[in-house]
């Protein structure tokens, strides 16, 4: 083992000859080091000296190999190691939260609509939680970036949907979709439930509903309040209201069905996001056409007492669920704490605060015709505002039946919103 080691050591002292100068004290020292390396393995194996072969070393051209080993660019130089890059905080923005029992589902609030203290909210994805004060106010931090905004805690049981437009109605379950950009303020309009009623402020029901008869046995009739306000087996509630009245979406859907039925009169069905449907029975007219969108308070036709079922009152047959194979009473059953109450106020059904018309009409008839929807449409406790997409002066309107306009252009399509003055 020894002769093996010194030849080694020869063989490398006569590679020196041909390695540059400023190269040799490093080719050397790793020659030693491995020699040094190779004598400690030696010493601890259990293997004789007598079975090792005995090493020819030849010097050949291809020496130089072991040159490459060590390249120029490495001697003396050492490769820097890199600091990790520090992570950035994100920005935060201050973010806050308005929340408010939403009456009648438009989104805003309104007079009368009061903030919501008390409300546990939460964005996510992350933990971005807030409780909102007695003023409905709740701040929270929060990057930019898109998120699903929740309500949790207790209030979830009572308000069961985001009511954010006429157009949108969202489950509490299903969160509210928000992009955070800035600092900015939200509304959170709340609703227990997420419908309002069928025709405008200020119209007069001539006589009581008639309810859902809640009780299922044949014979026995049941309202939602334990009164016997309904007929056997009545799947939908009668609003008593004159002919003419302007019927509205009670909630923003898509027209399924609008056709002439021989019971039912013109009906018109909506369906609603979460598969409900609202149906309007009896109607003297269709406005509205099957595969059309509307929103909540849209004028979709207008009532009267057609269909063999309609009885000698003229009302709206307002039916929500199904036709029949579900029946479903949008009143919540005072004496059963598990019914479940679709109105947006529990068991008080509220109108829309604005409702909007369009036409086209000659000005030869306007004045004539808004009379005529003042009078006979019971609006004699409202204001009407004027919105007009031509050029027109108003001459004058009053709390009552007087309203004349005088239009500029040969034809003009206007639009009307009745408030309610109480």
């Amino acid at each position: 083992m020894k002769t093996y080691v010194s030849r080694l050591k020869c063989s490398l002292g006569e590679l020196k000859d041909w390695i540059p100068n400023s190269w040799k004290k490093v080719v050397i020292s790793f020659g030693l080091a491995v020699v040094m390396g190779f004598t400690g393995a030696v010493s601890g194996c259990s293997t004789t000296q007598s079975t090792l072969p005995s090493p020819t070393i030849t010097q050949t051209t291809s020496a130089p190999s072991l040159t490459s080993i060590i390249t120029p660019t490495s001697i003396g130089t050492q490769t820097p190691t890199s600091s990790p890059t520090p992570t950035s905080t994100p920005v935060l923005y201050t973010v806050t939260n308005s929340t408010f029992f939403d009456y009648n589902g438009d989104g805003d609030q309104d007079n009368g609509e009061p903030s919501l203290g008390g409300i546990e909210l939460e964005y996510q994805p992350g933990d971005y939680k807030c409780i909102t004060d007695k003023d409905g106010k709740g701040v929270v931090s929060i990057p930019a970036g898109s998120y699903e905004l929740y309500v949790s805690g207790n209030a979830s049981k009572k308000f069961r949907y985001f009511l954010p437009s006429v157009s949108e109605v969202s489950k509490i379950g299903d969160g509210l979709n928000e992009s955070i950009t800035g600092n900015m303020t939200i509304s959170i309009p709340l609703g227990e439930g997420y419908l309002t009623l069928p025709f405008p402020t200020g119209t007069i029901e001539t006589q009581p509903r008639v309810y859902v008869d809640v009780d299922l046995t044949k014979g026995i009739m049941k309202d939602w309040n334990g009164g016997k306000q309904t007929y056997d087996n009545h799947l939908g509630t009668d609003f008593i209201i004159p002919s003419g009245t302007p019927i509205l979406a009670a909630a923003p859907g898509i027209v399924v069905e609008s056709l002439y039925d021989q019971d039912d009169g013109n009906r018109i069905a909506i369906k609603h996001r979460d598969g409900n449907l609202t149906i309007y029975c009896h109607l003297e007219t269709r406005i509205v056409q099957t595969g059309e969108m509307v929103s909540r308070g849209e004028e979709i036709g207008v009532s009267d007492n057609t269909g063999n079922l309609a009885g000698p009152n003229p009302h709206l047959h307002f039916q929500f669920g199904d036709y029949g194979i579900k029946r479903v009473d949008p009143y919540r059953d005072a004496s059963n704490p598990l019914s479940m109450n679709w109105w947006t106020v529990d068991n008080d059904p509220q109108y829309p605060d604005v409702f909007t018309v369009s036409t086209l009409l000659p000005p030869t008839a306007l004045s004539c015709w808004l009379n005529n929807v003042v009078q006979y449409h019971i609006y004699s406790f409202c204001e009407i505002n004027f919105e007009c997409e031509e050029d027109f002066s108003l001459l004058s309107a009053c709390r009552h039946r007087d309203v004349c306009a005088m239009v500029k252009s040969t034809e003009v399509k206007f639009f009307f919103n009745f408030k309610n003055l109480y």
